[in-house]
């Protein structure tokens, strides 16, 4: 995989303004996109890495994207991406989303670039990556929490969304999957809000998820959402 955000400071915060500009700048959230059975992960960067979400969530294939440098997935209820009510339910009717990129990763361990990321992503340039149109005068960071195997940050984004209208405040994860940083997101449906707590677990959860998933090291453990 390529190293470039292994060069400095620099090289790592351009690094993080592509992986976070994959998803919700732009971004269409998904509906009803399909009937019958709907798939609950994705192959990301040629097989590299597996995106998939925690049980009762199904991807949405019409909204997701990948190739060989890239991958965003999307993630509705499996009642809402299916159309289906039987299975499993979702913890909570959110929207999920995970962006990887190739030449995304840290120079040190995610838990000691906290300070790194923190001052990143309440820099202009930062809070314009987090935003869905791009303006960093849309987000306004909110709070920020580092557990192991998680840098989480409460969200408000004042730019507008399609598709599913979701909430402005939100919370948003980085995490360290064999070598990759991943972001995560849990956006709350404006029809059915979703508590602090809740965002925060169901966060850990999605982690948790992909981490396992691919076998990673060092999984968020519960912790993490308290």
């Amino acid at each position: 995989m390529s190293t470039g955000m292994k060069s400095g400071a620099g090289s790592v915060t351009a690094g993080l303004r592509g992986l976070l500009g994959l998803g919700l700048v732009g971004l269409g959230l998904a509906g009803c996109v399909m009937t019958g059975s709907a798939p609950r992960s994705m192959p990301a960067l040629n097989g590299a890495l597996t995106l998939s979400a925690p049980s009762g969530f199904c991807l949405d294939t019409e909204g997701s994207r990948a190739d060989s440098s890239q991958a965003f997935a999307i993630f509705g209820t499996c009642a809402a991406i299916s159309g289906v009510a039987a299975g499993p339910a979702a913890r909570q009717p959110a929207v999920l989303t995970a962006t990887v990129r190739a030449d995304a990763s840290l120079s040190q361990p995610l838990d000691k670039s906290t300070a790194m990321l923190e001052k990143f992503f309440r820099s202009a340039p930062g809070r314009a990556a987090l935003a869905r149109d791009g303006k960093s005068a849309s987000v306004k960071v909110l709070s920020v929490r580092a557990a192991p195997g998680l840098f989480a940050m409460k969200l408000r984004d004042t730019s507008a969304s399609t598709g599913t209208p979701v909430a402005q405040d939100y919370w948003r994860g980085v995490i360290d999957v064999r070598g990759y940083l991943v972001s995560i997101s849990v956006l709350p449906v404006l029809s059915a809000p979703v508590g602090d707590a809740d965002q925060r677990a169901l966060l850990v959860e999605f982690a948790q998820q992909i981490a396992q998933q691919n076998k990673a090291g060092s999984a968020p453990t519960a912790a993490a959402s308290k």
